[in-house]
């Protein structure tokens, strides 16, 4: 919010340019997850979708090369328009603009308003472990051109903005970046939140979209851990859930005699039947969406190292390292169910106080204040 002459505060608009992707149900979260905080923020969030309003005929590419030979925009940027967007951003006349991504910024998007790059997660990292994840060279190559690109606008792209923001707090650390996290989803109210009665028809449950390369590695990891799981606790019940499973996790789900539930429509079917929530995700970055969501209906959790940094250093889950912690950690909390429901209402708690778009709106407020650029 701005200060007026005497004293009246006045909302800011803040335009919100995202790349629009109606499948991308991470994407979606985290831009109505930043509609939510400029909200609470008393702000004005306007959002400018890239496509499909903008997208950029072929035989115009070439104009857009030299940007990203330079390293001032990443190679996905060759798909949009800048002029497009940047007539439709003139029209917003916003006080401050944000691209959400690398990918959603090109250096004629700057203007008389503040700029930030919202780079969500590390994409050079995640591209590098997308090309050590798929089998196929061609992907391999590709994914490790993308990951060379993003590192360089990455290391340079800050002297371009006023500021940068990032989901996940190792992220953040890492880019120089203030931490935005994604918030809890207001859609989820308590009346719908996990009861803590005991009655549950699954004992572990692993969320996430799966054809997405780090989870269907997470399943696999999930699948290794199997045999010496089952022979811990026997007559263990796993479900894996989520949009788009690929055959090979299918595959994985049928051979181990798990449920698998593709593309569910509310979290609440999946998420307050399940004991425990597990996220053996070997590679991550950002933030993960499917650990609010979890402590989000008080269930409790065990993950990777991946997944814990990209959370506060005080939320309430089990970090586990080794296959012997994973099992040994998943047959404690199965066997000693008030640890569990313990666990799981602490997490609630925490994520209800943290992740609320009031909290994230107090945590990046100084960030977007206008004092943090008046020397530039």
């Amino acid at each position: 919010m701005t200060v007026g002459r005497e004293g009246q505060t006045s909302a800011r608009r803040i335009a919100l340019i995202d790349l629009g992707r109606a499948t991308a149900s991470g994407a979606r979260r985290r831009l109505s997850s930043m509609v939510d905080v400029i909200e609470a923020l008393g702000d004005d969030p306007v959002v400018i979708s890239i496509f499909p309003n903008h997208a950029l005929r072929r035989r115009h590419t070439w104009r857009l090369l030299p940007s990203v030979l330079r390293g001032s925009a990443v190679p996905e940027s060759l798909a949009w328009s800048p002029r497009s967007v940047r007539r439709e951003l003139d029209r917003a006349a916003p006080d401050i603009a944000i691209a959400i991504t690398a990918r959603a910024y090109h250096p004629a998007l700057l203007g008389p308003w503040r700029f930030y790059i919202d780079f969500v997660d590390r994409m050079s990292v995640n591209y590098r472990a997308r090309s050590r994840l798929t089998s196929r060279t061609h992907e391999q190559a590709f994914y490790r051109a993308l990951a060379d690109r993003h590192r360089r606008f990455e290391g340079g792209s800050r002297s371009l903005v006023d500021g940068a923001f990032a989901a996940g707090r190792a992220d953040a650390a890492a880019l120089d970046a203030a931490w935005w996290p994604i918030t809890l989803d207001p859609h989820l109210s308590p009346p719908a939140r996990r009861t803590v009665d005991g009655s549950t028809d699954t004992d572990l449950v692993f969320v996430g979209t799966l054809d997405y390369l780090p989870n269907v590695a997470a399943v696999r990891e999930l699948d290794r851990l199997w045999p010496a799981l089952h022979r811990r606790v026997p007559g263990v019940r796993v479900t894996v859930a989520g949009a788009r499973p690929t055959p090979e996790v299918t595959s994985i789900a049928q051979a181990n005699g798990w449920r698998l539930v593709a593309n569910f429509t509310q979290l609440s079917d999946v998420l307050t039947q399940a004991r425990l929530s597990v996220s053996p995700l070997t590679e991550a970055t950002g933030i993960q969406i499917k650990a609010l969501d979890a402590a989000a209906f008080g269930v409790p959790q065990l993950v990777s190292p991946a997944v814990a940094s990209g959370l506060d250093p005080d939320f309430p889950l089990v970090s586990c390292r080794t296959d012997s912690e994973w099992v040994q950690q998943i047959a404690r909390y199965l066997e000693h169910p008030e640890s569990a429901r313990a666990l799981g209402q602490q997490s609630m708690q925490h994520v209800l106080r943290h992740y609320s778009p009031r909290a994230v709106a107090d945590l990046i407020r100084p960030v977007l204040s206008p004092d943090e650029t008046a020397g530039r």
